[in-house]
């Protein structure tokens, strides 16, 4: 048996999450049927109201 767990089905890649508001604001290029409706600026604005700061 494969990593995944089923058979002839391949070990499912590890997902590279954003890490910040402007890093998802520039990887929603990534999907092209998705739109932001939102302002930018306010947006990754937020990153600097992170807990981790």
């Amino acid at each position: 048996m494969c990593q995944s767990g089923r058979r002839g089905e391949p070990p499912s890649a590890a997902i590279d999450y954003p890490t910040s508001f402007a890093e998802l604001l520039e990887r929603l290029r990534e999907l092209p049927h998705l739109s932001f409706a939102g302002n930018r600026k306010t947006a990754r604005g937020l990153d600097s109201k992170s807990a981790d700061n």
